[in-house]
């Protein structure tokens, strides 16, 4: 009976969804799942098992709880797509045909990963039925869009004292893409209140870094010295928070 259901779902060329629907990402990968792995071991004359059928449902809920998490991640910080989300999922059913002695595919197929034995990995949408394949291009269009505002801004290597909003706010009201790590910054934002300051100040010099140092309270000695170190502008966080784009330099 269970392999019946994988087999019948095998002679399906879409998933269930109405033409006319717009599932999620998830929704619609979720439920191509099954479809696309039985229409794969039915293109092989590999049947479906019991062990083979539980591997589908395990995969199908591997996927579930991996799109779950990776729609709830701001767009930005999406460091995976979907598509390889989908090609992890496989791991289950790779495992079962191995345990049933099944053999490999001959060669190894392109963008296919070293754990991939039988070569399940989809090597684009199109293959998971246009419902998924129209979900999967929604979300790289709406990602592009989210993302072409951050390209061209300038990177500003920010250290602050325990992560500060308020100065990240400010950044990014004035167009500078605020990173964790120098190497791939035009501009270094110290703050002077943390420990090791005057190191990252010298490590932001060494690499010809535009570099402006802030606090709560520079006085003028210290504000001297920063700047005979070759500090760019030494600044107050409030005039930082208010007014960023007036105290921080131009990179254009």
């Amino acid at each position: 009976m269970v392999g019946g259901i994988f087999r019948e779902s095998a002679d399906r060329s879409e998933p269930l969804s109405e033409p006319g629907d717009h599932p999620t990402l998830r929704e619609a990968l979720v439920e191509a799942y099954p479809h696309y792995v039985a229409s794969v071991l039915a293109q092989r004359g590999i049947d479906v098992d019991e062990l083979t059928a539980d591997a589908i449902v395990e995969g199908t809920g591997v996927l579930d709880g991996l799109l779950t998490t990776f729609e709830r991640t701001p767009m930005v910080d999406q460091r995976s797509s979907p598509l390889e989300l989908f090609r992890e999922a496989l791991r289950p059913v790779d495992r079962a045909l191995e345990l049933r002695g099944i053999d490999t595919p001959s060669g190894q197929g392109s963008g296919v990963p070293a754990w991939d034995r039988h070569q399940l990995s989809p090597g684009s949408s199109q293959v998971l039925g246009s419902v998924a394949h129209e979900a999967h291009l929604r979300w790289a269009v709406t990602k592009a869009t989210a993302i072409a505002p951050l390209v061209n801004r300038p990177a500003v290597f920010l250290v602050s004292m325990g992560g500060d909003e308020e100065v990240v706010s400010a950044l990014e009201s004035a167009g500078f893409r605020p990173v964790s790590t120098i190497e791939d910054a035009s501009l270094a934002l110290i703050d002077d209140g943390v420990d090791g300051a005057g190191g990252l100040v010298r490590s932001a010099l060494a690499r010809n870094l535009t570099t402006v140092v802030y606090g709560e309270a520079i006085d003028d000695l210290r504000q001297l010295g920063l700047l005979a170190l070759g500090v760019d502008r030494v600044v107050s966080r409030d005039d930082l928070v208010e007014q960023p784009s007036e105290v921080l330099p131009s990179l254009a």
